[in-house]
Order: structure tokens, then C-alpha cells, then sequence
């Protein structure tokens, strides 16, 4: 139809310029007709043929497709390992994963064998669902062969999206390849931060060692995944001399072993032993401070849901009052009642008061 109708338009021009001005096509013009006559049927096909494929492009889509598990959600990978005939992926079912850390995960393990030279979906396993808590995975990601069964080895950690507290769970994790259970071994603790306040490795413990009864090697095999692993706090030279102002909690604690870092409510007449330090100890000027104060002789700051600490005017000494290691319910006011006599009022926990005489305070470092 196309052609026909180039082919009347040509004509009637060429009929009106014969009849009334008398011209002639030359060669060239004719050459132009042809060639035009022919592109465009060549352009129309190519054009038939894109919006064909469109329309089945959007059949496809819109027509109800069965949901596998590789296509639900589209869920991005997060480790794949290859063997020659097996690929193990950890997935996450996210709606958007759009950065290594997930809020919100629900995690699963896919599992694809090879045929035809392609991978093809096989089975795909639960491993751990978490809302409250960004989840984060460690690089290491492999598979092992302990006691003659196959294992994934993988790990993450739990860090608490809110302000309310610090404490962080890891989870060193072996993923039978028989039947698909999971041996977890947990690490539980509070981020180291530096002064510049980066991002903290964990300084805690293992927590659920009494599970591993007879699975002494799996115990092992996670235990020295733990030693080595970057996530985990190791102390350096530095971190282990208690002389310097930076482990000045530390020194609290060995100091006043008596004393509860989580709600001390000692009494008045319990003298509390404290180290002196040349160099600060108050929070850089950034940090997030709850309340200061100040009189002739004491300056006093109390950190949110933390420690308080102080310094000596008349000494040019700084020292802690008091280390709290409390994450909720442990926020406090602080005030002078007179010039040696600090108050320290938990506001968070029914007002719980606690007088601190600071000339009573047994000292040592001066």
C-alpha cells in the first residue's frame, strides 16, 4: 500500500512539471525514486518486526507466569560458590538490595547443578529471616569438609538499627549440605570505635559454646574462624596498658571489681578507687554528650547512657566517676550539691539517685 501510494504522489509530480513547466527528470532523480521506492518497504519490515517482538515482550510479562524461587521478589545474590557441576548461592528476598548492608533480610541458600552446560535452579533453603536489625556479610564465604560431610561456611552480623543500644550479634555459620541445618556459633559485644568514631569491630564473647556439646570439631573449625576474623576486635599492645588515658574503662573496672558497671547504685559511704590521667578523656567535641557542668573546683560530663567523667581544676587531672556499660533504661542528668558532692540521678529508671562525695574517692596517679 505504501508503494502504491509513493508511486502516485511521484507520478502527479511528474505529470504537473511535464505539463506546466515543461521539465524533464534527469537520470539522478529517477535513480532517487527507485532507490526510495525500495528503503521503504526495507524500513517498514524492520518496523513490523520491533513492535512484534515489543508485543510479545509485554504478553510474557503480563501473562500469569509461575513463580519459581529464583524469580520471586528478584532477589539479589549475596555469595555464589561454583564447584564444577554445583553452584551454592546465598540470596537475599529483599524488595531492594541495593547496597552490601540489608535491612530487613530473609535469607536463603539456592542450590543449582549444571546440565547442558547451563545452570539450572535444583532446591533453595531457609537460613534466618531478621526486621529489626541491618545485616551485614563478611567476604568469606567457602566450602568445606569436615568429619566426611560437606559444609557452606558463611558469616554475618546483626547490628541494631535503632539508638537504644550497641550490642551487636555475630554468627559464624556451617550449612550442612546433607540436610541443610545450620551449626551457629554466636558472638555477642559492643563496637570498639576509634577517636574519629569509625565504624567499631566487636569487642565480645562467644555465647552459646554450651550448645556444641559433641561437636567438637565443628566447634574447632568456627572457633578459629572467630581468631581470625575482621569483624571481631583483637587488642593491640596499646589497648592492653591500662597506664594509658584511652583504657581508662578498663582501669575503672579492675580499680572497683566490686562495683555493678551496669546499675551501681552504691551507697554514699562506698569510696570509689580512681586513676588520674594527664591526658583527656572527655569526648571529642563532635561527640554526643547528655549533660555538662561545672563549678569552681570540678568539671563533670556524663555521656548518653555511658559514663561519667571529670576534671580536677586545682590537679589539672582528668578522671572517671563512674563507668556505666548499661545500653537502655540508663540515661542521666547530673548536678552539684555542693562543692565536693555530685548527684547523679538515672532518669531513665525511676530516678534512681546516686551521691558520689569526689573528696572521698580513694586516688592514685596524682
Amino acid at each position: 500500500m505504501l508503494v502504491f501510494l509513493i508511486f502516485v504522489v511521484y507520478f502527479l509530480i511528474f505529470f504537473f512539471w511535464k505539463k506546466y513547466v515543461l521539465w524533464r527528470p534527469s537520470k539522478p532523480v529517477i535513480f532517487l525514486f527507485l532507490l526510495t521506492t525500495f528503503l521503504f518497504p526495507s524500513c517498514k519490515e524492520e518496523e513490523s518486526k520491533s513492535v512484534s517482538i515489543t508485543a510479545a515482550q509485554d504478553d510474557k510479562r503480563l501473562s500469569p507466569q509461575p513463580e519459581s524461587p529464583q524469580d520471586a521478589l528478584l532477589p539479589a545474590e549475596v555469595h555464589c560458590l561454583e564447584t564444577k557441576e554445583t553452584k551454592f548461592c546465598l540470596i537475599n528476598k529483599t524488595k531492594d538490595p541495593n547496597t552490601k548492608t540489608y535491612s530487613g533480610a530473609n535469607i536463603y541458600v539456592q542450590k543449582h547443578v549444571k546440565s547442558n552446560n547451563e545452570w539450572k535452579f535444583e532446591s533453595e533453603h531457609y537460613v534466618f529471616e531478621e526486621e529489626f536489625d541491618y545485616c551485614e556479610f563478611a567476604k568469606d564465604f567457602e566450602l568445606v569438609t569436615i568429619d566426611g560431610t560437606d559444609y557452606l561456611y558463611f558469616a554475618y552480623r546483626l547490628s541494631p538499627m535503632g539508638n537504644a543500644t550497641d550490642y551487636t550479634n555475630l554468627h559464624f555459620v556451617l550449612l550442612s549440605l546433607k540436610d541443610f541445618k545450620q551449626t551457629i556459633l554466636q558472638y555477642g559485644g559492643e563496637p570498639v570505635y576509634d577517636k574519629k568514631g569509625a565504624d567499631g569491630k566487636i569487642k565480645g564473647e562467644c555465647t552459646n559454646l554450651a550448645s556444641f556439646k559433641n561437636k567438637t570439631s565443628l566447634l574447632n573449625f568456627l572457633q578459629k574462624k572467630v581468631t581470625n576474623s575482621p569483624m571481631i576486635y583483637h587488642p593491640t599492645e596499646d589497648d592492653l596498658d591500662m597506664c594509658l588515658a584511652k583504657n581508662y574503662r578498663e582501669q575503672w573496672k579492675l580499680d572497683n571489681p566490686d562495683v555493678d558497671i551496669y546499675f551501681p547504685l552504691f551507697k554514699k559511704e562506698t569510696p570509689l578507687r580512681i586513676t588520674y590521667y594527664d591526658e583527656s578523656i572527655f569526648p571529642d567535641k563532635n561527640s554526643e554528650t547528655f549533660d555538662f557542668i561545672e563549678n569552681n573546683k570540678y568539671r563533670a560530663v556524663t555521656l548518653f547512657r555511658g559514663d561519667v567523667l571529670a576534671y580536677d581544676k586545682t590537679k589539672n587531672k582528668y578522671f572517671p566517676v563512674l563507668v556505666n556499660e548499661c545500653s537502655h533504661g540508663c540515661n542521666k542528668s547530673i548536678s552539684f550539691k555542693s562543692e565536693n558532692v555530685l548527684e547523679i540521678i538515672y532518669s531513665e529508671a525511676n530516678n534512681e539517685k546516686i551521691i558520689v562525695d569526689l573528696s572521698l574517692m580513694i586516688y592514685k596517679g596524682e
